[in-house]
């Protein structure tokens, strides 16, 4: 790892510092860093992966566009900016946008969206595993919605990601959560 990507790691890690994860209450940078682990895995190069540690912090944290571009560069932003929704609309319509948006966006984006719902999904099967349904009840939507969104996903990135490993997990995981 370049010292670039431990910049990174260092700044998600502070950026999320006291949040947790709605399902675990696990620290919430084990997400990013799953995140980043699975692009460096499926052989994404570095600033993608950088740009998974971060992809989070815009939207989820005070961290602003100008301290990712003079720290990490404008690609790395462009990419965080593309994996980040906007707050200020309903769950519904992020959801809806970034389905309807992912079949055109550049394959690193659609990696870093991958990656970060295969992290998603693989935490929620492991609760649900342990725990049953009721872990559905932390979400501000349950299982039905939250099933329209995670289906959707795959199918948005079917076409130009089928053949990857990635999308095969997270399509095996989509059927057995929902």
């Amino acid at each position: 790892m370049t010292d670039l990507y431990i910049k990174a790691e260092k700044f998600a890690t502070e950026a999320h510092k006291g949040q947790q994860r709605k399902s675990t209450g696990e620290p919430y940078i084990v997400h990013p860093l799953e995140v980043a682990r699975i692009l460096r895995e499926n052989g994404e190069p570095e600033l993608v992966q950088i740009a998974g540690l971060l992809h989070d912090t815009l939207e989820d944290t005070s961290t602003t566009s100008a301290q990712i571009k003079n720290l990490f560069g404008p690609y790395v932003l462009q990419l965080v900016q593309a994996e980040s929704e906007d707050k200020t609309k309903t769950w519904e319509q992020r959801k809806l946008h970034t389905i309807s948006q992912l079949p055109k966006e550049s394959h690193d984006v659609q990696m870093i969206c991958l990656a970060d719902k295969l992290s998603n999904v693989r935490s929620l099967l492991k609760e649900v595993n342990t725990k049953g349904d009721i872990v559905w009840t932390k979400f501000n939507r349950g299982k039905v919605d939250q099933g329209w969104y995670y289906k959707g996903i795959c199918e948005a990135l079917r076409k130009p990601l089928h053949n990857t490993k990635i999308w095969q997990e997270y399509n095996d995981i989509c059927s057995q959560l929902f």
